[in-house]
């Protein structure tokens, strides 16, 4: 069985995977621009992305945000947290270190490339140029996207702020995808698809940790393990990350562990009833 992600190296005590579908984006270069070409761009890419994410990592690190590694995949990369920012500011920073690597870099790039007339540096400006430039736009999975999403939280809460960053991703999604449709840039289109389904994604993703200065909500089950509703700290009912049965069944409710991609601490009530205290994505 072919693994989705192998490691190939440890950077700045990172662990650095490559996913599949990354290998997969670097042929397609290959193909389009041609053995020798596309093999010079296939490397600047994975150089520019992967600066792009150790970027989101150092900074993650100096912030006492654990980082389990890189993984580099089809749209670019991520940074694994395993833990929650310490609030919105952290996370603000944490989102915007990326693409201001990548920005920094295209500057150098297209600076030298000028001075020189060397096309590999000219390349290499416009690679991270647009890899900076494309995930600052405000739609979440993007960088851009999480510094909205922070930037509201801190009148709205995490939740509610997560809420409605992904009805402007949404949207954002939709005008991308329309738009690149009319100019027939199919790929483009594609990836508008894709962006808006990710995006509802993290709907539910934003149950899995909150920023540690803000107390988490509870969920409510019955004795038979049924969601009574998710509940803030003093005692409001607060709207769920999904609609109807929640996705882990209407019950008996399996114990802390058990069940896929999903692990919680739950503490019996008296009568029956239990509290979720963590709710997150392993």
């Amino acid at each position: 069985m072919i693994p989705r992600s192998f490691k190939i190296a440890t950077i700045a005590g990172f662990d650095i995977e490559v996913n599949i579908t990354f290998l997969i984006l670097l042929a397609l270069v290959v193909a389009m621009q041609g053995l020798a070409a596309g093999f010079v761009l296939a490397v600047l890419v994975f150089g520019s992305v992967l600066l792009h994410e150790l970027g989101h990592a150092l900074v993650a690190r100096a912030r006492d945000v654990p980082i389990a590694g890189i993984e580099l995949h089809f749209f670019g990369g991520v940074a694994k947290m395993v833990g929650a920012p310490r609030s919105a500011g952290d996370e603000i920073l944490i989102a915007a270190a990326g693409p201001a690597v990548s920005v920094t870099l295209g500057a150098l790039g297209l600076t030298l490339g000028w001075l020189t007339g060397m096309t590999v540096f000219t390349g290499l400006g416009y690679i991270n140029m647009v890899l900076g430039v494309f995930n600052l736009l405000p739609a979440l999975p993007m960088d851009g996207g999480r510094i909205l999403r922070a930037a509201l939280s801190r009148k709205m809460g995490r939740l509610e702020a997560t809420y409605k960053a992904v009805r402007i991703s949404h949207a954002a999604a939709v005008v991308m995808g329309v738009g690149a449709l009319l100019a027939g840039q199919w790929t483009l289109a594609l990836i508008a698809v894709v962006l808006y389904f990710m995006a509802s994604q993290e709907k539910w993703i934003a149950r899995s940790w909150h920023y540690r200065d803000e107390e988490p909500e509870m969920e409510i089950l019955d004795d038979q393990g049924r969601s009574m509703g998710w509940y803030d700290e003093s005692g409001r009912k607060v709207d769920g990350p999904w609609d109807g049965e929640p996705p882990y069944g209407p019950g008996p409710w399996q114990p802390p562990g058990q069940g896929p991609h999903h692990r919680r601490r739950v503490h019996r009530m008296p009568g029956g009833g239990y509290v979720v205290i963590e709710h997150h994505r392993w």
